[in-house]
């Protein structure tokens, strides 16, 4: 969620290795020198220059809504969303 806010983000260990991130988000190692050193990035006048206009790639924070609209579009279709079985036979 804080890449929406343009808000430097910490990850500390690997549990996000090979996800997509915003440039906001700052790896670390789970070590003290590591955190602290992310720390002092995430609080440099630089870094948050970098990242104030960084677009979060998960989306834009409207996803309800556009599923809403999805729904109401395949709802006024008349879509028979009936399952289907075919004989291999």
């Amino acid at each position: 969620e804080a890449p929406s806010f343009n808000k430097p983000t910490i990850n500390i260990g690997d549990r996000q290795k090979g996800r997509m991130q915003a440039e906001s988000v700052i790896n670390c190692n789970p070590s003290k020198a590591d955190i602290v050193n992310a720390i002092n990035i995430s609080l440099s006048k630089e870094f948050r220059e970098k990242i104030k206009n960084s677009i979060n790639p998960y989306g834009d924070g409207n996803t309800s809504s556009k599923i809403i609209n999805i729904i109401k579009q395949a709802l006024s279709q008349n879509i028979n969303l009936k399952k289907k079985f075919y004989d291999i036979v």
